[in-house]
């Protein structure tokens, strides 16, 4: 039984090493949602097992941009897309362990469309 334990405990603490995930930094009117009409904040955790890789920032339904002062930091502009979801997704490369190039993290919102039937864009301004 302790093994297991033993077992367990190791497992836990690899995944740990390697586990990343990605948080939006830019507040929304509606949870889990992005607005076309400006660019989205994200920033990646890094854990131990990845610090000298570089990040490579990219997005599906948008246009990803990594911060030049902290490549765990990007903006996404997204298109204008109604009813689509976009991914934003920070893939590790050039890491000193080989085994860790290629791991990435990702999350992925619905976009606000801000177009109505007749073509008339609306503006929306938050306070």
């Amino acid at each position: 039984m302790k093994k297991f334990i033993l077992l367990v405990g190791l497992l836990c603490a690899s995944f740990a090493l390697k586990s990343q995930s990605i948080t939006k930094t830019t507040s929304s009117v509606v949870w889990g949602t992005v607005c076309p009409v400006s660019a989205t904040w994200y920033e990646v955790s890094v854990p131990s097992g990845l610090t000298s890789c570089e990040i490579v920032w990219s997005a599906t339904n948008g246009q990803a941009t990594r911060d030049v002062n902290n490549q765990r930091k990007a903006k996404v502009e997204w298109n204008d897309t109604p009813g689509a979801s976009g991914t934003v997704t920070a893939t590790f490369v050039g890491c000193s362990n080989e085994d860790s190039n290629g791991t990435t993290a990702s999350k992925t919102e619905l976009i606000l469309s801000v177009k109505t039937n007749h073509g008339v864009r609306l503006v929306i301004r938050l306070m």
